[in-house]
């Protein structure tokens, strides 16, 4: 593991542009990767860019005829 911190669901929040308990439930159904510490979900950054990066390259697939 980095030294880089983990977030919170209000870092994750602003960093994909959703509100808090969006991030929240979507961490409930494990859509994504997080740990819930106490009533916190704390999430590697790494972790939630990679999310990201998958989920931008299936929408800049071309369509399958």
């Amino acid at each position: 593991m980095t030294d880089e911190q983990l977030w919170n669901s209000a870092d994750v929040a602003q960093f994909l542009d959703l509100h808090q308990q969006t991030v929240s439930r979507m961490a409930a159904r494990g859509e994504l990767p997080g740990v819930k510490i106490g009533r916190a979900w704390r999430f590697r950054p790494e972790d939630v860019r990679a999310i990201l990066d998958r989920r931008q390259a299936t929408s800049t697939e071309p369509a399958q005829k």
